[in-house]
């Protein structure tokens, strides 16, 4: 869905940004 996309986008900068990811 629309929002599964967005919530994975956002997701995924905000783990790029962290060091240590929890997945």
């Amino acid at each position: 869905a629309f929002a599964q996309g967005f919530l994975e986008d956002k997701l995924k900068q905000f783990y790029k940004s962290d060091p240590v990811p929890e997945k």
